[in-house]
């Protein structure tokens, strides 16, 4: 068999030419496009269910949102397990599927459910699915940060709208992208704060004052009025512009006298209640997160996000209109940065900070550290000046580390 092999192949070696011509270009695309990571994902192909309740206890939210939900979701095909956590103010349901469930099926079995879900639910609660991404889609992290040099810095508040309602869409647009989600700063929102003293003193209700600021801040229309061969339409724009259209809304009349919303409360602008915050070299940062679609190819995207030129264009503009320097395309987390692979496949830069885990075991064991010393410089030699000087003090920095541990 083997003979007749190496036969057929000293006699049409224009086919066996031919073939490993093929052969070697099939290889370059395949590692051209082959899905590298530097943590496969292994997590259960689940999809998520997020629900919110503002202001309701844990056990509220476990007996009228959470358990109706799970019971729902168990008659779903294919579903393996179904976890839950209640917490205050809003409910998770992780939906586990099998293995072999499509990942998009997976998805329009759980919408189709939640359709039907309003109706077991509290009035107001909507049921939400997460994004179409799994737990180890974070490919890109960013921050947006003031300009050194500008002479009226932005607060934080002004730093995260510009985030929600700039930075946000622009990266959103990038094809792969399932979601940008925004971390730290304030949230800017209109604060009504209520004085219990005046609402007895005028013996208004407080639901009827959230009732009269809720109907007031609305657009209506009245179809057209007819003029000749002419139709003009008729409508009541009704949308708050500023504080004052908030405390000029009328709540109700008392002997013939207005009572407005500012005579029952202040009306301010102030940051939202939040949880978290994002912390970048010890000073609190506005930034963003964002998350790759799944099965999709991490290297790829994360290069076209940054190749994109429009979109590029658009948020340089948008650096010199604001003032402020956005990282979007020198960001302090990329995943990029952890798969860059040599010829035979093996990692050539880990992260930092393993290889000073890797230097400090050596220090101990008194082994050569210069290859890796190579590694940890390589590509620090184009952020300093003296790659030398670098190595030294690096080198001088792990000996005292070592000392100390």
């Amino acid at each position: 068999m083997i003979q007749n092999l190496i036969e057929l192949s000293i006699r049409k070696r224009a086919i066996v030419v031919v073939g490993f011509v093929f052969i070697a270009l099939l290889s370059v695309f395949s590692i051209k496009t082959a899905r590298v990571d530097a943590i496969p994902d292994i997590g259960e192909n689940q999809q998520i269910v997020f629900t919110e309740w503002a202001g309701r206890s844990p056990k509220d939210i476990e007996e009228q949102v959470t358990y109706p939900l799970s019971v729902m979701m168990q008659g779903i095909p294919g579903v393996k397990n179904i976890r839950a956590t209640s917490a205050f103010g809003f409910s998770i349901i992780y939906v586990i599927f099998k293995d072999e469930v499509d990942f998009y099926w997976s998805r329009s079995r759980v919408l189709e459910k939640l359709s039907t879900a309003t109706s077991e639910l509290p009035t107001g609660v909507v049921p939400k699915m997460g994004p179409d991404a799994t737990g180890l889609g974070q490919v890109f992290w960013y921050t947006i940060e003031n300009d050194k040099e500008t002479l009226k810095p932005k607060s934080l508040a002004e730093l995260r709208s510009i985030q929600d309602f700039y930075v946000r869409y622009l990266l959103q647009g990038v094809e792969g992208v399932s979601e940008v989600a925004s971390i730290g700063g304030f949230v800017k929102e209109y604060q009504i704060d209520v004085d219990p003293n005046k609402l007895f003193a005028y013996d208004v209700h407080f639901s009827k004052l959230i009732k009269s600021i809720q109907n007031s801040n609305i657009d209506v229309g009245a179809e057209v009025v007819e003029d000749g061969d002419r139709e003009f339409i008729v409508r009541g724009k009704g949308f708050f512009k500023s504080i004052e259209d908030i405390e000029n809304v009328v709540v109700t009349i008392k002997n013939n006298s207005p009572i407005r919303v500012k005579d029952l409360a202040s009306v301010n602008i102030g940051a939202g209640f939040r949880r978290g915050a994002l912390d970048k070299n010890g000073i609190e940062s506005v930034g963003g997160v964002v998350t790759m679609r799944f099965g999709e190819n991490r290297v790829l995207k994360i290069a076209d996000k940054k190749n994109d030129t429009t979109r590029s264009y658009q948020i340089e503009n948008f650096k010199g209109t604001f003032g402020i320097i956005s990282s979007v395309t020198n960001p302090f987390c990329d995943s990029c940065n952890r798969i860059r692979l040599t010829a035979d496949g093996k990692i050539k830069n880990c992260l930092f900070s393993q290889t000073e885990t890797d230097l400090l075991q050596a220090f101990r064991e008194k082994k050569s550290i210069e290859p890796l010393i190579r590694n940890a410089i390589f590509d620090k030699k184009k952020e300093r000046g003296g790659a030398v000087d670098f190595e030294n003090d690096f080198i001088k920095s792990m000996q005292n580390r070592s000392m100390v541990s």
